[in-house]
C-alpha cells in the first residue's frame, strides 16, 4: 500500500562529475522570453521555438544506496519565462511507464530540479549548505496518476483482494454492492467468502479509521490522498537535511507519455516565498541541477541518475 511512514525523498541530489552537452556546444539552459502565460502542457506550441540543452546523466554512486550503472543517459531540457513565471520542459527516453507505488516491489518514475534559493550563490550541489540553501521541485509519475485518474490505492493494484477486519468500516459494501452490516466494531451479518471485497476508497475513511494508517495519522506529506498537484517542493541546507516545505508552494507540473518518452513540465514563480528559489536580478544568470528516477530499474531515493556536470548554467533571456 502506498500509505507509509518513511524518510521523505532522501538523497534527491548528491555530487556530479563531468560536463553536460548542448546541441550548440553551449552548456547552458536558455529560457526564452515569451508573452502570455507559461505553458503547463508539454505539447504546447510555445515550446517549438525554445532552444534545447541535452544534459548528460550519470549514476549516483558516491553515497549509499546508489546505482552501479546509470539507467537514464540524458535529458533534453527547454525553458521559457514571461517575466512572472518560469517553465521547464524535460524529456527523456524510458521504455516502461512506472506510475504506481501501491505494491512493495513497484517504484515510480520521477524527476527533480534543484535551484539555489539565493540568486548569485553557488551552494554545494550536495543539496546546499547552511549559508546557501536550495529548493527542489520533485515530480512523480505516481502522483500524476493520482491527479489524472484519482488516488491509487491497494484496491487498484489488487482489485480482487479479500478483506479482513482491519480497519472495521461502517460503510463497507461487498463485491455485489450490498452493504456489510457492522455492529460494535464487528461484522454483524456474515459475508460469503466470494463476496468479501471492500470497495470503500481511503478518501471516504473517517478520521478514526485513518488512525489505522500511520502515514495519514501523523500527516506524513508523502502519504497525502488529496493532492492537487503532481509535484512537491522541498528545501535543504546540506546532505541529510531535505525537508518538505511546510506550506504548499506555487510550483506546479504536468507529465505525459509520448512514444516511449516522458515529457514533464515544471513551473515556478520568478519570485516566490522566502524559502523559494528566486529568478530575479543577477543579470538573468542562475543555475540548476537535475535528477531522474527509473522505477522499472528499482530507482528510488539515492538510487538515481543525475546531471553529471554539477550545476547547469541557466540564463533568462531579457
Amino acid at each position: 500500500m502506498k500509505i507509509f511512514v518513511g524518510i521523505a525523498a532522501m538523497c534527491l541530489m548528491a555530487s556530479f562529475a563531468t560536463p553536460s552537452l548542448a546541441h550548440d556546444d553551449t552548456a547552458e539552459i536558455k529560457s526564452k522570453a515569451i508573452t502570455g502565460e507559461v505553458p503547463l502542457d508539454p505539447n504546447s506550441d510555445v515550446w517549438n521555438d525554445a532552444k534545447y540543452l541535452i544534459v548528460g546523466m550519470g549514476p549516483q554512486n558516491l553515497v549509499a544506496p546508489g546505482l552501479a550503472k546509470g539507467t537514464v543517459s540524458s535529458v533534453k531540457v527547454k525553458s521559457v519565462h514571461n517575466g512572472k513565471d518560469i517553465a521547464f520542459l524535460l524529456e527523456w527516453y524510458d521504455p516502461t511507464e512506472d506510475d504506481t507505488e501501491t505494491m512493495m516491489n513497484k517504484f515510480s518514475d520521477a524527476v527533480a530540479m534543484m535551484f539555489p534559493v539565493k540568486p548569485g550563490t553557488e551552494p554545494t550541489y550536495m543539496m546546499g549548505d547552511p549559508d546557501n540553501p536550495v529548493e527542489i521541485i520533485y515530480w512523480k509519475a505516481a502522483w500524476q496518476k493520482d491527479i489524472d485518474k484519482g488516488y491509487q490505492d491497494v484496491r487498484d493494484a489488487y482489485p480482487n483482494y479479500n478483506y479482513d477486519t482491519y480497519p472495521m468500516l461502517n460503510n463497507m459494501i461487498d463485491a455485489r454492492g450490498n452493504p456489510i452490516e457492522v455492529k460494535d466494531g464487528e461484522i454483524y451479518k456474515p459475508v460469503a467468502p466470494e463476496d468479501r471485497a471492500i470497495n470503500t476508497p481511503i478518501g471516504k475513511y473517517t478520521d478514526a479509521q485513518k488512525g489505522y494508517l500511520p502515514g495519514l495519522a501523523v500527516n506524513n506529506p508523502r502519504s497525502r490522498i488529496d493532492r492537487t498537484k503532481p509535484v512537491e517542493e522541498l528545501n535543504a541546507i546540506g546532505f541529510g537535511t531535505l525537508t518538505t516545505e511546510a506550506v504548499e508552494g506555487h510550483a506546479n507540473g504536468k507529465g505525459i507519455r509520448s512514444f516511449g518518452y516522458w515529457k514533464i513540465v515544471l513551473t515556478h514563480p520568478l519570485k516566490g516565498e522566502v524559502q523559494d528559489a528566486s529568478f530575479i536580478g543577477n543579470n538573468g544568470h542562475f543555475m540548476t541541477a537535475i535528477a531522474v528516477w527509473d522505477g522499472d530499474k528499482g530507482n528510488r531515493g539515492g538510487r538515481k541518475n543525475f546531471s553529471n556536470g554539477g550545476w547547469i548554467p541557466l540564463w533568462l533571456e531579457p
